[in-house]
């Protein structure tokens, strides 16, 4: 398993979504499988979801999107843990 920052200062407002997504690290000897949680850091007064967060093989990605339900902007980190199988 490997943590891995998806946006490190991520700004949504009051009401948006959000959608990002970022090549899975290589580890040496592995192979990315699946996205097995995800963690949101930050100082918000709001409502912040994530509403899908997983691994695509077949590009390569990782891939997270949600929405700010809350009236005021987030500043936020957002790290997903990627787990990998020995090749």
């Amino acid at each position: 398993m490997k943590q891995v920052t998806i946006k490190s200062n991520m700004n949504i407002g009051a009401g948006k979504d959000f959608e990002y997504y970022i090549k899975a690290p290589i580890v040496s000897g592995y192979t990315p499988v699946g996205v097995i949680g995800y963690d949101l850091v930050g100082n918000w007064d709001v409502w912040v979801n994530v509403s899908s967060c997983y691994y695509n093989s077949g590009s390569d990605l990782i891939y997270t999107k949600g929405h700010n339900f809350g009236t005021g902007a987030c500043d936020a980190l957002l790290n997903t843990f990627v787990l990998y199988k020995k090749v």
